[in-house]
């Protein structure tokens, strides 16, 4: 009967401690609206693990959630713009929208955040970008703003990367859409930067 009492009594220990280490785990994602974000990922084959999510709203709807990652990550619009290092601003869309209105968003964002002379020095590439998106873009498409310093700026819609530059500069400028001082939706900003 003794026997039987301390075998479950080490039974029960380790379910118990079991039990502990689980909780204790890290999160192996980040979920915002019903999408998660893997905390650790690549961008063009480089790691890069989450800085913060947040929602894109307009007009009271939700368009997008968005996942900031970089190298090292750090709660830094300045950093997210600026480190030369892997980054990706990650979209999940919420609902389809029409190119026209992410075409929109990136003219507005960048002649807010970014100067008249280098806008104009990356308007050949801004125009490349904005054709690359489909026509329709719909709900539950994934995209990727990814820069590394090796590969310079890419957009992926889906699984394929469908514009690349070696151009840093034009990689600060599309990352200010969303961190510079001016950003298309100011929440969104606070919401990645946990402020």
């Amino acid at each position: 009967m003794i026997q039987n009492f301390i075998g479950i009594s080490k039974f029960l220990l380790a379910a118990a401690l079991g039990s502990l280490m689980l909780s204790a785990a890290p999160a192996q994602a980040t979920e915002i609206e019903g999408y998660n974000f893997p905390n650790d990922t690549q961008a063009a084959g480089q790691p890069v693990k989450l800085v913060g999510v947040g929602v894109r709203t307009k007009w009271m709807m939700n368009i997008y959630v968005m996942g900031a990652y970089m190298a090292t990550p750090k709660k830094s619009a300045s950093a997210l713009i600026n480190n030369d290092e892997p980054k990706m601003m990650w979209l999940h869309m919420m609902r389809g929208i029409g190119a026209d209105k992410m075409r929109e968003a990136i003219d507005t964002g960048l002649e807010k955040n970014v100067a008249a002379a280098e806008r104009a020095r990356i308007a050949p590439d801004v125009d490349k970008i904005k054709a690359a998106f489909p026509s329709d873009i719909s709900k539950n498409l994934d995209m990727q703003f990814i820069y590394t310093p090796a590969g310079g700026f890419a957009l992926k819609i889906g699984s394929a990367v469908k514009f690349s530059s070696p151009d840093k500069g034009l990689a600060k400028a599309m990352f200010s859409m969303w961190f510079g001082p001016s950003p298309n939706d100011k929440d969104l900003k606070k919401q990645v930067l946990g402020e």
